[in-house]
């Protein structure tokens, strides 16, 4: 299936850039930059994290939607938001370790969920929950993604 999507249909994931596909005679792919919520940890209870997006045009991001901290060896570490608390403050699970992790951190939000690779491709593959290969097999491109919780809801 995955084999005989169009080369145009197929963009390489980036975070930080809307992608958007503009179609005519020939195929260009445009980049417009996101408008980024940043956001601090407030709050740390085991994998529970809270974290505050005050300040003016810093939209809260939407429930089910992926924060990423950096921590200061480089790690990346992935949130997901499950509540929103009171107007300026989100909820979060972690999907690793939070040791280490200390209020004031920055978490950017992403602009989508956690993001999973889909298709044919990923029959017999090892994937962590954040939707990277652990398999040690070479690198999967991520031409078909969906978001984690739409990915692990049966067909039908």
């Amino acid at each position: 299936m995955q084999k005989n999507i169009p080369k145009k249909w197929l963009i390489e994931p980036n975070t930080i850039y809307l992608q958007l596909q503009i179609s005519s005679q020939k195929t260009n792919v445009k980049q417009i930059k996101m408008a980024q919520s940043i956001g601090k940890v407030s709050k740390i209870i085991g994998p529970v994290v809270d974290v505050d997006f005050s300040g003016e045009n810093n939209p809260l991001p939407q429930i089910y939607d992926a924060l990423e901290i950096v921590n200061a060896d480089g790690t990346k570490l992935i949130l997901e938001v499950q509540s929103h608390i009171g107007e300026e403050t989100v909820r979060t699970i972690s999907m690793d370790s939070t040791d280490g992790l200390s209020r004031g951190t920055k978490a950017t939000a992403l602009g989508s969920p956690i993001q999973m690779p889909i298709g044919e491709n990923v029959y017999g593959r090892l994937f962590n929950v954040i939707g990277d290969a652990i398999d040690g097999m070479e690198k999967l491109f991520q031409a078909l993604l969906a978001g984690a919780a739409a990915a692990a809801r049966p067909a039908g």
